[in-house]
Parts: C-alpha cells; structure tokens; sequence
C-alpha cells in the first residue's frame, strides 16, 4: 500500500541565502513520499538559481513564480498547486527534524487526526541549534487570550490532513500582512477538528532571522497591536471580550519592552489606536480597564521565561 504522499509549500521571497539549508532538511525526512512545491514571490536575489539547481537533481521539488503579494498569497497559491494527502507548510529559512514526517503520519493515520503539531526550538545565525523544547496545549482560548505573551507555534510545527484544509476552505487572509500564522491557527481551530501535540518532540527549528518580521523587538510590537485591531471585528461579542483581554498584556508587554530594550520608538504604536476610529479607541480603553486583570498573566509569563 503506498504512503500518504505529504506535501510541502514554502513561500520564498529573497531567501537565496537559506532556501538550499531548507530544502536539504527535506531531503533528510525518513519519510520519502513528498512533493514540495516553492512559490517564488517576485524574489530579486539568487533564490531562483539556487532552487532551480534544486528542482534538476530531485523531481519531488517544483518550482512557481508570481509577482509579491506577501507569504500569505504565497502560500494559497501553493494550496492550489499541490496534490497530497497532507499539508506541510514551511518557510524558506527554517527546518524541520529528520523524523518529522514520519512521526506525524503514523500518528495521523493511526488516531485519524485532522491536524497534529509538534514542538520547536530555536537555531542561530550560526546554525547553532539552541535544543529548548518549546510548545504549547492549543485551544481558540489559548490563542485569543494567551498566543504571543511568551509562547506560540510557527507554521512549520504542524501537519494538515489535506482534506481538512479543501472541505473547510481554510485559506490564508491576504488582507493580513502581520501575524497571518496567528489568524490561520484562529481560523483552524474555530473549526470542528481532531488534533493532537506530540508533546516534547522537537520537530521544527525556527531561525531568528534579524531579516525576518520578527527579527526585533519594534517589528514584533507593530504587527501584533496591528493584528489585534485588525481581528477584533471579526470575532463574536465573548470573543471579542477575550480580545480585550490580550490588549491589555498585550499593553504591559510594550511598556515592560521599552524599558528592558531601552526602545522608546516603541511608544509611538499607542497612536494606531486613536487614528482608526471609534471602536478601535472604545477597544484601546476597554484593554485599559483590564490591565490589573491581565498583570498576573505578564507576571507569569516573566517567571516562567527568565526563572
């Protein structure tokens, strides 16, 4: 009987000086059955040559370019090119555990899941791989009120039955152009779904990548007070009180963060809350109300990052 074929979609976009570490990481899988197709999105380097030389010498890996339109499109332009039983998504710097695949369709095909995750940890410019195992128990609770204050999952850590994603028209929105990982993972588990962590299992290694959208401090605090007003329309009434909430830790996180990082361009983000109309001063206001509530969740977060 043949494998589930997995297939993998990597949005690239002027990452010739990591792509070949990524794709090579893929071709150490245990697991032989995949397909990766990389969307090119309008890169200006050498990210073309060094797939290419790729595509010749392993037929499991396709190449398609577009025009920029950011990693989201990317990645729904991948979701239109591949033909596997399931979705990897994976980013052009990253990489994943040699055993990766196999764990995850053994386990998928044995309990049914439709969606599996693992945990990560981090690796450097100087690929120094930093083996902290770091996960989480994911519920829609835990990413409207706690994804960000200290912990969240990057794309690469999950594993997506295929037609999961098609039969719920899980998409990425393209109108989200920072933390589009954060909305996906909201938009997967508002779905009915079967799903299991593989608790302790490093199977994704995140580069910090000072080139990234979350290569500093200030990259960080502008995307997520830009998400956070950005989702709150789309959320139901008690979501939205959620919502609220993680603006509030949301709020003492850019305070604690000009004072550690001596960041004081880090205040003139509070301005996106009394330039975007009524609702979203209401929403500013409301996250203000709760900051004695949300301050417990901060202090947790410190002692369990830094003791």
């Amino acid at each position: 009987m043949l494998e589930p074929k997995v297939s993998v979609i990597i949005p690239c976009y002027n990452q010739g000086d990591y792509i070949g570490e990524t794709l090579q990481s893929l071709q150490s899988q245990y697991y032989s059955n995949w397909e990766c197709v990389v969307i090119d999105d309008g890169s200006t380097d050498n990210t073309v040559a060094v797939v290419d030389d790729f595509c010749q010498k392993d037929s499991r890996i396709l190449l398609f370019s577009k025009s920029n339109g950011g990693s989201a499109s990317a990645r729904n332009f991948g979701l239109t090119k591949v033909s596997g039983d399931y979705i990897q998504f994976l980013d052009a710097d990253d990489l994943l555990d040699e055993l990766k695949f196999q764990k995850q369709v053994e386990l998928m095909e044995r309990l049914a899941l439709d969606v599996s995750y693992t945990d990560y940890s981090f690796f450097n410019s100087q690929n120094e791989l930093i083996p902290i195992v770091r996960g989480a128990n994911l519920s829609k609770f835990v990413l409207l009120t706690l994804w960000g204050l200290g912990f969240s999952v990057p794309s690469h850590a999950f594993l997506y039955r295929t037609s999961f994603i098609k039969t719920n028209n899980i998409v990425y929105d393209e109108k989200v152009k920072q933390r589009e990982d954060w909305n996906f993972h909201l938009t997967v588990f508002t779905q009915s779904l079967k799903f299991m962590r593989l608790k302790g299992y490093l199977g994704a290694w995140y580069r910090q990548n000072p080139k990234g959208k979350t290569g500093s401090y200030l990259k960080m605090q502008e995307g997520n007070f830009l998400f956070l007003i950005l989702k709150r329309p789309q959320l139901l009434l008690g979501e939205q009180l959620l919502w609220t909430m993680r603006l509030s830790a949301e709020l003492w996180q850019w305070m604690f963060r000009m004072i550690k990082y001596h960041e004081l361009e880090n205040s003139k983000f509070i301005k996106l809350f009394f330039t975007q109309g009524f609702f979203t001063l209401f929403f500013f206001i409301g996250a203000v109300c709760f900051l004695p509530l949300s301050l417990p969740i901060i202090v947790m977060r410190f002692i369990k990052e830094y003791l």
